[in-house]
């Protein structure tokens, strides 16, 4: 996850990893990754909460 989270962040450009970055790279896990549960438990629209987490504002 944090491999991911450092490409997020990489890919952006980012000097550091945001809290972004890590959600971001939590919601790209799946079942059954135990990471993935709780997304799965509480019903989380893992696509709409991505798209909203890429397109916020950066500055």
């Amino acid at each position: 996850m944090i491999a991911q989270s450092l490409s997020n962040a990489a890919a952006e450009k980012a000097r550091r990893i945001a809290a972004r970055h890590l959600l971001l790279a939590l919601l790209d896990r799946n079942d059954p990754d135990p990471l993935a549960a709780p997304f799965a438990t509480l019903a989380v629209d893992l696509i709409v909460v991505s798209e909203r987490l890429s397109t916020r504002d950066r500055s």
